[in-house]
């Protein structure tokens, strides 16, 4: 599946003992061959998943690393977030959107100096919510799956925000409360 493996979503499924060394020529290797652009490996969605999951697991990703391989790895993460930053604006309000919020919220979080990318994500995240979503927190696109997707992300950023001791908006809580109660209304039906 190409876009799991471009994603590095299979980062969380290692074990984190005996795999760090195979995972950082990995992830050098992926820099070394697709830090240009490439539209299938830098697609909207597949950029914001990998910098999630090589951020969510530095452990593995930068860890116990050389200075160069260090710079490389910071630099093409700062080089994804401003891609993301840069394109946004031309999603429709759909998961992709919260995905690639979160990815861009996360970067600001991660690299002080692009504080600005975490108050455009949050602004981009509060106009999302309110397009995406309708007054009981449901998708309007009606799909179940919608549910899901959101309420992942959606509490993952506010987790984020707790670890970073930052506040978290109430326009956030609100809509994790309103999706959290039409994924249980879908769970038991």
């Amino acid at each position: 599946k190409f876009e799991n493996l471009h994603s590095f979503l299979w980062l969380a499924k290692l074990d984190r003992k005996n795999n760090k060394k195979i995972t950082k020529d990995i992830v050098e290797s992926w820099i070394n061959n697709f830090f240009n652009y490439n539209s299938n490996t830098w697609d909207m969605e597949i950029t914001a998943r990998r910098i999630i999951a090589w951020v969510s697991n530095t452990d593995m990703t930068l860890e116990d690393s050389s200075k160069e391989y260090k710079e490389k790895f910071l630099i093409s993460l700062i080089k994804q977030s401003n891609f993301l930053l840069k394109n946004i604006k031309n999603l429709f309000y759909d998961t992709k959107k919260i995905i690639c919020c979160a990815a861009i919220i996360l970067s600001g979080m991660v690299f002080k100096e692009n504080d600005s990318n975490f108050k455009i994500g949050i602004k981009e995240l509060e106009k999302i919510i309110k397009n995406f979503f309708d007054e009981n927190g449901f998708p309007k696109t009606r799909n179940p799956e919608d549910v899901f997707i959101c309420l992942k992300y959606l509490i993952l950023i506010r987790e984020w925000l707790k670890e970073a001791q930052r506040p978290i908006p109430d326009f956030l809580n609100e809509i994790i409360n309103k999706c959290g109660s039409c994924y249980a209304l879908l769970s038991c039906s």
